[in-house]
């Protein structure tokens, strides 16, 4: 009722108007949060205008009442799986607690294990890499000595270096990381010679590799390792495109390889270097 209401008016609101919630009739911030929720709905209920709405007997409101004191749905409250799981947890919060703790610590130790199975699949791969890049090695400097022709006339380096790049073509296509990694001190060699010229072409032939198997820390890699041969040309403009694809590629992968991230982070210095930026 509000102030200077007739009697009437009085009757006709509680007859027709909607009763305000329970929560809202308290000035008391504390109480009307403590009020809000289950006890707002049972009240509401229990002062519906139509009876079909409001409890069908005082046994069934002071039910209602009870499950509330005890932490359980309430029929004045909409059900879901949520309000549900709500109660249940107020009702028996040391067990959900232990329960918790428990199914914390056994997925702590699954995603552990896991990690350690990751770990020891990834070395268990270089250490396959690296014995496959040994006898590679030595696979490719048997093939080219055999191949050299005239056993008279005596095979100069640079001849040993370009038949060493025809045999990686055709006996590493498809191993591209193997390719890759011969190439690497095949172009040093050249460069070594002053032979910029084929230093560029074999760095050239190892991204045309690294492209084609995808994978862009290798493409990452080898743009990187190129930027040397740029600036030793002089082309600093080159140097720097390479050194942005090389980047561009890294960040596509999400735990890189320890040599082609510092790789790639050497050759951004040596391109501040070359500029100026020391």
């Amino acid at each position: 009722a509000r102030p200077g209401q007739t009697a009437v008016e009085r009757l006709r609101s509680v007859v027709e108007g909607e009763p305000q919630r329970l929560s809202d009739a308290v000035p008391d911030g504390a109480q009307r949060r403590a009020l809000r929720g289950d006890l707002d709905n049972i009240v509401a209920r229990a002062l519906k205008k139509k009876p079909a709405e409001r409890y069908a007997t005082a046994e069934a409101f002071a039910d209602d009442l009870r499950r509330y004191l005890a932490h359980e749905p309430v029929s004045a409250r909409a059900d879901s799986f949520g309000y549900r799981s709500g109660k249940f947890v107020r009702r028996h919060r040391l067990a959900v607690a232990t329960l918790s703790v428990t199914l914390f610590a056994l997925l702590a130790g699954i995603v552990g294990t896991a990690w350690q199975a990751v770990e020891a699949r990834r070395e268990r791969d270089e250490a396959l890499f690296q014995a496959r890049r040994a006898a590679a090695k030595g696979n490719l400097m048997d093939i080219a000595l055999q191949a050299t022709g005239d056993p008279d006339r005596p095979v100069t380096h640079r001849e040993l270096l370009d038949r060493s790049v025809q045999l990686i073509d055709k006996q590493f296509e498809t191993d591209p990381r193997i390719a890759v990694d011969l190439l690497f001190p095949i172009a040093g060699q050249y460069a070594g010679l002053g032979d910029s010229d084929k230093d560029l072409a074999v760095m050239q032939r190892a991204a045309a590799i690294a492209a084609a198997s995808g994978d862009p820390e290798l493409i990452g890699h080898v743009a990187c390792n190129t930027v040397d041969t740029h600036l030793t040309r002089g082309d600093r403009d080159a140097a720097r495109a390479q050194l942005q694809a090389g980047l561009a590629a890294m960040a596509q992968v999400r735990r890189p390889k320890l040599l082609a991230a510092v790789e790639c982070l050497r050759a951004e210095g040596e391109v501040a270097r070359a500029s100026g930026d020391i």
